[in-house]
């Protein structure tokens, strides 16, 4: 055999050697690039987007409708804005409108509501079995279908109906509910226990960011370029809702640790559904009672909280508050400058002092000022002064989920998060059509009623709350009791 053959031979080996560990070393790469890339940008651009798109769709709709009543501003091309000094005559006009709007409004709840409880529950125990990131194409894909197709329809001026159509089909990829589940199972994979809960809040306060960013150019947007300008800037942000966990964020949990959840989907769909009624089985009889009980509070908790969103916007617009666009841009802006100091005040000060359950407390108080203070607003600058009560009505949401959380194994988080986004889904569904459905009844009497419903529901959980805080201390001591 000749030396120049073994020399190439040689070679060809170092070749085949360098071939095979290029992939693997590029592979390495592509992880420990995507390690700089977290969940909380991705849940940045969702925040956006959600706030831009609801903000603009629910005003091009009212301007749709009062389109169809002859009912707009002078220019014909905003919606139309009532005048708190004209008396009766702007009252009848936004009443109508109002009685209108919401319809739609209550429709385009109600689809995307049924569709996100058809599908949400599937998709949140799959990423227990199949990562946190793949499922993340599902809603990614969702909200950039669905805002491209609705973006034609503002500059075609298709069907109202339309707007229903699509938001259901966001509904059926998971829609915003599941997102947020997806980032807190997430984070819930990527943190220990000790510092969960201020992980979580703030993954809220980069939605927060999100949404105030929206907020804050969405009015002058509206004002200057009208509709479909605002919403391209949306599409924009849900295109990179899409692009972002395809190609920068990592899975949160090893292979290894995916493989060990072990359940058929379907099978897991349904241990999903029924363990809300049977928390935690192997633990104590006295857990699941704490669980269920505190599963019950954030379900009131959330009908408090929520099912007014969808309402504040034709509730600013309508008579007395007579809000404009840029008016309801800098209401949005307050809002969420409260709930972000808010979220950085409960986790950095109040997480420190009182347990998860008593912050809870305190967010319930600050919730029902909110709710009262709105009803009784008859000014732009009422509705600005309730915005303070958010400093702390919304901070309760990490705190719930911190608490169950941490009583609940690792390889059931999504399962868990899961169970408490199909309670807010299921819970919005029916309250969130609800709510418009009396609003729309009550507009005439007096639009605030709906308001102090609203609250009512923030009230029982308050009560529950009170008998539940004992209970979870008297538990807690009998666990430091047995070491």
């Amino acid at each position: 055999m000749s030396t120049e053959y073994l020399v190439n031979e040689d070679q060809n080996k170092n070749s085949q050697k360098c071939y095979e560990s290029t992939p693997v070393e590029y592979k390495t790469y592509k992880t420990n690039f995507r390690r700089f890339f977290g969940v909380e940008p991705l849940l940045l651009f969702y925040g956006f987007a959600s706030l831009m798109q609801t903000t603009v769709m629910q005003q091009f709709i009212y301007y749709r409708v009062g389109i169809i009543y002859n009912i707009t501003a002078p220019n014909q091309t905003l919606a139309f804005v009532c005048n708190r000094t004209s008396g009766s005559s702007d009252k009848d006009k936004t009443d109508k409108l109002q009685e209108i709007n919401s319809h739609f409004l209550m429709l385009i709840s109600l689809g995307s509501s049924i569709a996100s409880i058809l599908t949400a529950p599937f998709y949140s125990v799959f990423s227990d079995r199949y990562g946190r990131r793949l499922m993340f194409l599902i809603p990614g894909t969702g909200i950039f279908v669905k805002s491209v197709l609705e973006l034609l329809a503002i500059y075609y001026l298709w069907p109202i109906t339309t707007f229903i159509y699509m938001e259901t089909f966001y509904g059926l990829t998971g829609a915003y509910n599941f997102v947020i589940s997806l980032g807190f199972s997430y984070v819930a994979d990527r943190s220990g226990h000790g510092t969960r809960t201020c992980r979580i809040a703030f993954v809220g306060i980069m939605i927060a960011i999100g949404a105030f960013v929206a907020s804050l150019s969405s009015g002058y947007m509206i004002t200057t370029y009208r509709y479909f300008v605002p919403f391209l800037a949306s599409t924009v942000a849900a295109f990179l809702c899409l692009i972002y966990p395809l190609f920068l964020m990592m899975d949160s949990k090893p292979i290894s640790d995916l493989s060990k959840v072990n359940m058929k989907p379907i099978m897991a769909v349904w241990k999903q559904l029924t363990s809300l009624a049977t928390v935690h089985k192997k633990q104590s009889r006295n857990e699941s009672i704490l669980s269920i009980l505190v599963l019950i509070i954030f379900a009131f908790y959330n009908v408090g909280e929520m099912s007014g969103v969808d309402l504040q916007t034709p509730y600013l617009m309508s008579y007395p508050i007579c809000m404009t666009s840029i008016q309801i841009g800098l209401y949005g802006i307050l809002n969420i400058v409260a709930i972000n100091l808010g979220a950085g005040l409960s986790t950095a000060m109040l997480n420190r002092c009182f347990s998860d359950l008593v912050v809870i407390v305190l967010c319930l108080i600050f919730g029902m000022a909110f709710n009262l203070q709105m009803a009784f607003a008859t000014s732009p600058l009422a509705a600005f002064i309730a915005t303070g009560s958010n400093l702390l009505s919304f901070s309760a949401f990490p705190f719930f989920r911190g608490f169950l959380s941490k009583r609940t194994k690792s390889t059931e988080q999504g399962a868990l998060f899961g169970g408490l986004v199909l309670i807010e889904t299921v819970c919005g569904a029916i309250t969130k059509v609800l709510m418009l459905y009396f609003y729309q009844k009550t507009l005439q009497t007096f639009n605030g009623l709906v308001f102090i419903f609203i609250g009512c529901f923030s009230l029982v959980a308050f009560i529950l709350l009170i008998f539940t805080i004992p209970y979870s201390h008297v538990l807690d001591n009998r666990k430091k009791e047995k070491g």
